[in-house]
């Protein structure tokens, strides 16, 4: 009787093992999956942005400051920026690490 108890708890933690593991490599396939859409979806946003900066150069010599914070602050653009986690004042800052010749002009 102790055999038969033993035995059959002992394949009880297998079984509960085997469908815990399972469960975790479900559960990781489904984070990887979810981490590559939002991924791509990160992607599809800065695209759009490159866009956007591009059609704002209407002149072909570049993006002005003060275009450049208009752009920033419109209600698409913005919201694409807010998608991505990004501060306006952080590329405000960018925007005069590459305005390298002081212009005001990238």
């Amino acid at each position: 009787v102790f055999f038969v108890v033993v035995t059959g708890y002992g394949l009880l933690n297998v079984t509960v093992g085997v469908i815990v593991e399972h469960t975790l490599q479900v559960a990781s396939a489904t984070h990887s999956a979810t981490d590559v859409y939002v991924e791509m979806l990160e992607h599809r946003i800065i695209a759009s942005l490159v866009d956007d900066f591009f059609d704002l150069d209407t002149s072909g010599r570049g993006l002005s400051i003060q275009s450049f914070q208009k752009a920033i602050h419109s209600p698409v653009i913005a919201g694409k920026l807010q998608a991505l986690g990004v501060e306006t004042s952080d590329l405000m800052e960018l925007f005069r690490v590459i305005d390298h010749n002081n212009s005001g002009t990238v």
